[in-house]
């Protein structure tokens, strides 16, 4: 049996005991490439400036674009290791979810945890109501493995 949920950027289809992420509204600052562009230019930047030390002055603007550079080392880490980029998902692999608000008040965010210790994100319109259904599929799903 399919069953469809409409997300904020797409929908999810449900086939199989299998989830299938379909993402209909795409823009570039919402993409993988712009999350990875920044923090590894900044990176880039930072080592170049260390290679390029001729005075004082250039040292220290070295150590103050590492700074900035480290900060960046986490947004890093979060896209490519903690969060899972798949957009098909066996519901056999969700060790547990958690609802959360939006970025917006229009929005819920579903955090899916997977067995493999990573994270997929996934927001639902409020007003539509369709990240109450998803969550008891989901749920009944992880109460009959957790029995088997």
């Amino acid at each position: 049996m399919i069953q469809e949920f409409i997300t904020a950027k797409g929908k999810i289809i449900k086939e199989s005991d299998v989830l299938f992420i379909k993402n209909l509204n795409w823009k570039f600052h919402d993409s993988l490439v712009y999350e990875l562009f920044i923090p590894v230019l900044f990176l880039i930047v930072a080592v170049w400036r260390f290679m390029d030390i001729e005075r004082d002055w250039d040292l220290l603007r070295a150590c103050l674009f590492s700074i900035i550079a480290l900060s960046f080392a986490y947004p890093l880490y979060d896209v490519v290791i903690k969060r899972s980029l798949a957009k098909r998902i066996p519901l056999q692999k969700i060790k547990s979810f958690e609802i959360k608000d939006g970025e917006s008040q229009l929005e819920k965010a579903v955090i899916l945890h997977l067995k493999s210790g990573r994270y997929k994100k996934i927001l639902f319109r409020k007003l539509e109501n369709q990240y109450e259904p998803f969550t008891e599929l989901v749920s009944q799903h992880i109460v009959q493995t957790q029995l088997a």
